[in-house]
């Protein structure tokens, strides 16, 4: 009953998909004289196609207003000044990559079958025995494992409701973007990095609205915590910060947030080191 009831509160608290897939984006005209396009704009990694050498960003564009919004002229630009060391994939190894991607996609959902259906065969093992503590445990194991499942299905589910499909045509540079009034458009991006890149939580750019004003934003990432790129700038940075204890109970929402915690304080670490450089310049 109780693992009832916390899969009708997983459905509710996590069935709601959006259009919003972090903070939106700050927004304002090159020149302080025009106005800002009203353009709302908000991004995040994706927790299922970032790998150890690239990430997947997905990007949501809104219109809130009654007329077409245009985006031309697309410049992005990475932190701390780093662009020479950041790569936006495109042509022939995006090719490449969604290749290699789709072979890395289906040898992880196989694992992740092959996984599931072990736990669950140990749990059924459990119940048949006659000790009543190995039933009631193989019934917690069985029934956790199919909650699992069962939550992996509904996430899925709502980041392809909620994302591009990963198509040319929602590849986020290459070609100019028009929004519709009222309504919103979803993309998508890969990138590189060099090793020594600095760690990633947010994304700016320069574009053209539909008036040819010159337009500049800036907004973090959401979703860096699932995201297994640069991996090795991590552990670098990791190298220079100081464990911290981090009381909490057990479970997996826990194991998330610790997740997060670890990651904003190596974002904040990597802040002290780009700050450090600029000064000692």
């Amino acid at each position: 009953m109780h693992k009832l009831v916390s899969l009708f509160a997983m459905v509710y608290l996590t069935g709601c998909a959006s259009n919003q897939l972090g903070d939106f984006a700050d927004i304002s005209a090159v020149d302080g004289g025009r106005s800002s396009s009203p353009l709302k704009i908000s991004a995040r990694f994706s927790p299922y196609n970032c790998s150890d050498y690239f990430a997947y960003l997905d990007f949501s564009i809104e219109n809130p207003t009654s007329h077409w919004q245009a985006l031309s002229d697309l410049e992005l630009s990475f932190p701390y000044q780093s662009n020479a060391l950041f790569s936006v994939i495109k042509g022939k190894r995006l090719a490449l990559w969604r290749e290699g991607e789709g072979h890395r996609q289906k040898q992880q959902d196989h694992n992740d079958v092959v996984t599931s259906l072990a736990v669950a065969g140990v749990g059924l093992g459990l119940m048949a025995t006659d000790n009543n503590a190995a039933q009631a445990t193989g019934a917690t194991l069985y029934a956790g494992n199919a909650l699992g499942r069962t939550g992996v299905e509904i996430t899925r589910g709502i980041n392809q409701i909620e994302t591009s499909a990963p198509v040319m045509g929602n590849y986020l540079v290459g070609s100019d973007i028009e929004i519709p009034p009222g309504m919103t458009r979803k993309f998508w991006l890969v990138l590189s990095a060099d090793d020594q890149a600095p760690l990633m939580a947010s994304i700016g750019g320069e574009f053209k609205d539909a008036k040819g004003v010159a337009q500049v934003f800036r907004m973090p990432l959401e979703g860096w915590e699932s995201c297994q790129w640069q991996k090795s700038r991590k552990a670098f940075l990791g190298k220079r910060a100081k464990p911290r204890t981090h009381y909490s109970p057990s479970g997996e929402s826990v194991q998330r947030n610790k997740i997060k915690d670890k990651m904003t304080y190596l974002i904040n670490r990597e802040n002290e080191i780009q700050q450090n450089k600029q000064i000692n310049q």
